[in-house]
């Protein structure tokens, strides 16, 4: 059997091992980064309501013209729209392991949802007749826009300072021409915040080290050798041994 064609054997369940344990080490952070925003989030919508109302806000009514079988209180409202906003950053994407820490979506996935969001609050006002007060929205949804792109910032810079340690980051074997697997280890060591760290490689070349990544075998051996020592991802460049089709990374 090729070297291509084991590789391709191995793809579908390297690809899962990688998601899993990616996600096995980010979930933590996750954690972290979802108790945050409820924090900021709370703290922004809370301090809207306070602001807007005063002293009284906690029995201030939302509208008495409202059509709504009960009496709504800013408190109520409050509530739900903390719950809303929360759980439209998750539709949207917000926590997704492939998104925190490293790539731009990250932010533009928050401030989506949030903008979304309040065009919501704004068409059920309307619909219901609620009359939401201007300077509450004014306040809360700058408030907790900035403070959650802030929040999301100094997060990224945590992750980023252990990632730059090798730690919350998935292991990588790379596969290639000796020559090309020179600039992929470097390309990959130069974006620590993107959460590879290459622990080794396979090479024609023989045994030795590419800078300070150790060669643990041929090309033809990576499958073998990526089982062996258990990374979560195998990164393959260009290499006389296997074609385009071989696997590039898994996951």
């Amino acid at each position: 059997m090729t070297l291509t064609a084991r590789l391709r054997l191995d793809r579908t369940a390297q690809r899962k091992q990688d998601v899993v344990h990616k996600r096995d080490i980010l979930s933590g952070f996750i954690r972290r980064v979802a108790v945050t925003d409820l924090l900021v989030i709370s703290w922004a919508v809370l301090s809207a309501q306070l602001l807007r109302f005063g002293p009284d806000s906690f029995e201030a009514i939302l509208s008495p013209t409202a059509m709504t079988p009960f009496e709504l209180k800013y408190t109520g409202f409050s509530a739900g729209l903390i719950v809303a906003w929360l759980l439209m950053l998750r539709l949207q994407g917000a926590y997704d392991h492939r998104r925190l820490g490293h790539r731009p979506e990250e932010y533009r996935v928050v401030a989506t949802a949030s903008f979304q969001l309040f065009a919501l609050v704004a068409i059920a006002s309307y619909v219901l007749r609620l009359d939401v007060a201007r300077g509450y929205v004014a306040m809360a949804m700058p408030a907790g826009i900035l403070d959650l792109l802030l929040a999301r910032w100094l997060w990224r810079r945590w992750l980023t300072m252990h990632r730059a340690q090798g730690r919350m980051s998935s292991s990588v074997l790379v596969v290639g021409d000796h020559k090309h697997l020179v600039d992929l280890i470097r390309v990959l060591g130069s974006v620590p915040s993107a959460g590879y760290r290459v622990v080794a490689a396979c090479s024609d070349a023989g045994q030795g080290y590419i800078g300070q990544v150790p060669v643990l075998g041929a090309e033809s051996e990576a499958a073998e050798v990526a089982k062996r020592i258990g990374v979560n991802t195998v990164a393959c460049t260009s290499s006389s041994s296997f074609d385009a089709g071989g696997l590039r990374r898994p996951g």
